[in-house]
């Protein structure tokens, strides 16, 4: 997160919310894994003052900075849990609204472009199946992997 004083983050560009602490996320010879150091019980995030503020591609917080913070009790964060949809929009939709972009409608046209359809087909795809999806970055496809694995493991 910081290099020089300085927060970067492509996620987080240019959002209303900075989360201090992600779950990490990696892929080893078995499977896709995530840690979550918080264990899914607290989300700590960063808000900039005012109404309508956004935080910059680039940021840094002053040395003399004061954080005041406010506590809310709100439902489960939605980053922490798998999506939970029936049909392949919804999940893309689920998806994207989660990670904080709003390309859905571009992913979904990746994938209708490789005559995928329904929600099942992009659960059983396979790792040729996944290299022919030229539209989507491999960060992209990543982001849907472990979504998958998400409902896969909740869905049993």
């Amino acid at each position: 997160m910081l290099k020089n004083g300085t927060a970067k983050s492509i996620d987080h560009s240019n959002t209303h919310s900075f989360r201090v602490l992600k779950p990490i996320k990696f892929t080893d010879d078995f499977s896709d894994w995530e840690y979550d150091h918080w264990q899914g019980l607290i989300d700590l995030r960063l808000e900039p003052h005012g109404s309508y503020a956004r935080f910059p591609a680039k940021w840094r917080l002053a040395d003399n900075v004061s954080i005041h913070c406010r506590i809310k009790n709100s439902e489960p964060n939605k980053n922490l849990l798998p999506p939970l949809s029936e049909s392949l929009k919804s999940f893309i939709y689920d998806v994207c609204l989660r990670e904080n972009n709003s390309r859905s409608e571009s992913w979904l046209e990746a994938l209708r472009q490789e005559k995928i359809f329904d929600l099942e087909q992009l659960i059983n795809l396979h790792q040729n199946g996944w290299a022919r999806i030229h539209r989507l970055n491999a960060l992209e496809k990543h982001k849907l992997k472990m979504s998958i694995q998400q409902y896969r493991t909740s869905t049993g």
